[in-house]
This record gives structure tokens, sequence and C-alpha cells, in this order.
């Protein structure tokens, strides 16, 4: 398994494998990783032709298949996107495990999944032949310094008091804050506030 740093690290040198499966319960870190997968491989943000996007409860494998295996058009890769991989049902997991073998070097498949059952053959051969990353709760002692590494990215500033500050009221709940806080409305207020 890679880690979300190691795989953001490939991303950043354009190194994007046919098969991705994200999952886990960082949403702010996975949707960080689907933005710099998706400067990876389309060309632009508007490229509606190289790019699919599928909800796991609303579609078949027979059209993710027919999205994966037809080429790009007028670009060297193309995107296909399940989100709520996990939702996939059993049979249709079944039906997609063929592909795993033998995936269309032009096409990235990314996988989005809250939890997987590794168990399951479909996600061992995932593994087998893919990259599969796991975005697990940031640890509390890592808050201060991911906060920072986030500000540092946008030239933005922030007092080692105000960021300690910032990091206690983060640790309650990191999942709804640091999405809302890194809109930068209310990080604007804390980094002009000196303690």
């Amino acid at each position: 398994m890679t880690t979300p740093e190691d795989f953001q690290r490939s991303l950043t040198n354009k190194e994007v494998p046919s098969l991705v499966l994200l999952y886990g319960q960082e949403a702010f870190l996975i949707k960080q990783t689907v933005v710099l997968l998706r400067q990876s491989v389309l060309a632009s943000d508007n490229d509606d032709f190289n790019d699919h996007q599928f909800n796991a409860k609303e579609t078949t494998a027979s059209q993710i298949l027919e999205a994966v295996m037809t080429l790009p058009v007028f670009a060297p890769r193309k995107l296909v996107t399940v989100r709520d991989a996990h939702q996939l049902p059993a049979a249709e997991m079944e039906q997609l495990i063929s592909y795993l073998d033998s995936p269309v070097a032009e096409t990235c498949l990314l996988l989005i999944a809250d939890k997987i059952d590794s168990r399951r053959k479909f996600y061992q051969q995932f593994k087998k032949h893919g990259v599969v990353v796991e975005f697990k709760p940031l640890a509390e002692k890592r808050l201060p310094q991911f906060v920072r590494e986030q500000l540092n990215q946008r030239d933005i500033t922030i007092s080692a008091d105000a960021l300690a500050l910032f990091a206690v009221w983060s640790v309650v709940a990191f999942t709804r804050l640091i999405p809302n806080w890194i809109n930068w409305s209310v990080i604007s207020a804390a980094v002009n506030w000196s303690i």
C-alpha cells in the first residue's frame, strides 16, 4: 500500500498509474489528492471528452467498462472516476476483475471509497495491479505541521501561538473544521491576530 504523501509526490512528477483506489476517513485529504490526480491526467478542467464520472450507487460495471475501454479524445490520457466505490454491488465488482488484470494504459480508473473489504477478490486484485492509498485520520501531534504546510502553500504566515490555538480548536472536529478553515475566511482573521 502507498502512503498519501508518496502518491501525491508521484503525481507531481506526472507518474499516474492506470488503477488508483483512494479510501479512508479523511475526506479533505482525499479531495486534495483527487484534484492533484485530475491535474496530472486531464489537459484542462473542461475536458469533458476524457473525464467520466460515476457514482457507484447509480452505475453498472458495463457502464464503467465502456468508459475505461474507449480511448481518450485528442489527449494522451483519460480519467474514469467512480465515487462511493464501497457501495458497488459485489456482482458488479466481479465483472470488473478481468479489467484489473490488463487495464488500458491510456486510462486512469480512479475509485474513491469510505472503506474497503480487503478480503474481497476485487480489492485483492486491485492491490495487486494498481495503487491503493488509505487516508487514515491525521494524528493530533501532526496537525500543527499539516496546517503550517497548507498555509505555506498559499504563502500565508501564522504565529506559533495562533497555530497552537488553531490546532487545539481543530482537534475537536478535524474533518469538519479544516475544509472550512482552509477556505480562508476564518483563517485570515487568525493569521492577523496576535496572542
